[in-house]
This record gives C-alpha cells, structure tokens and sequence, in this order.
C-alpha cells in the first residue's frame, strides 16, 4: 500500500502542473497484449486493458518532455486480474516517435516493484491520437514481460497536423 501511495504522490506534481496550463495534457483508454510467464497463470498470453494520462512539456525544435501515468489490468482472458501501474518520464520526437522509462507496481501474486521501459508512436487522428507502444517490465528473477498496447487519446485543446496545436 506505501508504494502505491508513493506512486500516486510522484504523479501528482504532473497534473497539478496540467491543470495549471505548465503542461499540454492527454488521456485515454489502452488495450494490447502481454508476455508473461508466471507460475500463477495458465498461459504467457494476457489480454491488457487500461486508462493513461499524459502531459507535454513543449520543447520545440522537434523534441517534447513527456510524462505518462496509467493503470492497466492484466490477465482477464484467463479469469485472473492483474493490476499495475506505470509512470514514465521520456521524450517526443517530432510528435511522433516516444520513449520513456520508470517505475512499474505490479500486483502477483503479492506487490513488485519494477523498472518498465517504453517505446512507441502516435498517430494524429482528427481530434484523437493513436498511440502504439512496446513496453519491457524488467523481473529480477526472468526475462521480464513484454506488452503492446494501443488505444485512443484525446483531450488537450486545439489539434494541428502533427499533435497539440502550441498554444
């Protein structure tokens, strides 16, 4: 429980910082897949549904501060729920390509910390992003996991051709 409390108080300088018009921010819901071999699952292959939150520090010259929450659950396909956590820091590059690493909570089948590391693009679609992410979540004691994820963003104000519009 301290480590998710951890959690939620680094993330909540990110959106005070939004709200107060600091950051360009970004929400939406995520669905994928994942790698995981565990011994309290059936299988390695989980279906992964989730929500993020994002925030933009424009940069310019091309090159974006970004920071990213979100809460995903694991493991539906097989009548299992595993919830976890990320929140990243990472860049944008030209709005496009993304990368980030952080913290990542995991629940299974008791609380792990571990380290996640992502990278991916998104796509301007009308008002909507499509984002397309491959993350790595490291294990101490394997190879880690591996999941991809995409979904739809929205939110943030005025679209240009290439992301939120500067304002």
């Amino acid at each position: 429980m301290t480590r998710i409390l951890s959690l939620l108080a680094l993330a909540a300088p990110f959106a005070a910082a939004a709200s107060d018009g600091g950051l360009d921010g970004r929400h939406g819901f995520r669905v994928g897949y994942a790698y995981l071999e565990h011994e309290e699952l059936q299988h390695p292959h989980l279906f992964v549904m989730g929500y993020e939150l994002s925030q933009r520090k424009r940069g310019g010259a091309g090159l974006d501060v970004l920071f990213v929450e979100n809460v995903m659950v694991s493991g539906l396909n097989q009548s299992r729920m595993v919830p976890s956590a990320n929140l990243l820091v990472g860049a944008s590059i030209h709005d496009t390509l993304e990368i980030g690493v952080g913290p990542n909570l995991t629940l299974l089948p008791e609380l792990a910390t571990n380290m996640v590391a992502a990278i991916g693009v998104t796509l301007p679609a009308g008002d909507f992003d499509v984002p397309v992410h491959l993350a790595w979540v490291s294990d101490p004691d394997d190879i880690g996991r591996v999941v991809l994820t995409t979904g739809v963003n929205w939110g943030g104000g005025p679209r240009t051709s290439h992301g939120i519009a500067k304002r």
